[in-house]
């Protein structure tokens, strides 16, 4: 009950901003992993606000363990993002936040290297997830926000990444089935940025 409460009560909320556009503002972030976005905001009330933004994403290379394979170097490659975020500020006169939303990708693809003596079956492949990320995280403006000017703003969060889909070349040639990552290819990654924004 509590929950379809405060569905309805967003809603509302989300239908009244697009309906005034209230106090707009403006954005650029840096984060890790390497990251640049700018985007337009609009507060719905003290507490209330949405985020749109538009960016680069160029994620470091990791290790990634296909299951009954062995280790892999994973290099991801670079992508666009659409962020679109809701955020609460549980008192009106802080820069604290709580922040839900998602990230879409324009690709999420990480082509993988076989390490020295992981495997004799596969040296290369790649691996694709799903391009939209649910997004849940904190964050923290130097001035509340819906106060007029410049301000610093920082963000850390999770997105949580799905669906992943291996493809491994074999050995002399042709794919090799079956191949799946470690954990389902299901995990939270952290995120972290930080930037100036604009209150009109």
């Amino acid at each position: 009950m509590r929950a379809s409460r405060l569905l309805a009560t967003l809603a509302s909320r989300l239908a009244l901003a697009t309906a005034r556009a209230e106090q707009p503002y403006v954005f650029v972030e840096a984060g890790s992993p390497l990251s640049v976005e700018t985007g337009l905001g609009w507060h719905l009330d003290d507490q209330f606000a949405l985020r749109a933004s538009f960016g680069h994403l160029q994620p470091g290379a990791s290790n990634e363990r296909v299951a009954g394979v062995g280790e892999f170097r994973a290099h991801p490659v670079s992508t666009a993002t659409i962020n679109l975020l809701v955020d609460w500020f549980p008192r009106a006169d802080s820069g604290f936040r709580l922040t839900g939303g998602a990230t879409l990708m324009t690709r999420n693809t990480q082509n993988l290297v076989a390490m020295d003596g992981s495997s004799a079956s596969a040296t290369s492949g790649h691996v694709k997830f799903d391009k939209l990320e649910p997004y849940l995280g904190v964050g923290w403006e130097s001035s509340p926000a819906s106060k007029p000017g410049w301000r610093f703003i920082s963000d850390l969060g999770l997105h949580f990444q799905t669906g992943a889909k291996v493809s491994l070349d074999s050995v002399g040639g042709g794919e090799q089935p079956g191949a799946r990552l470690d954990g389902h290819g299901q995990r939270w990654l952290l995120g972290e940025k930080i930037g100036v924004g604009y209150s009109f």
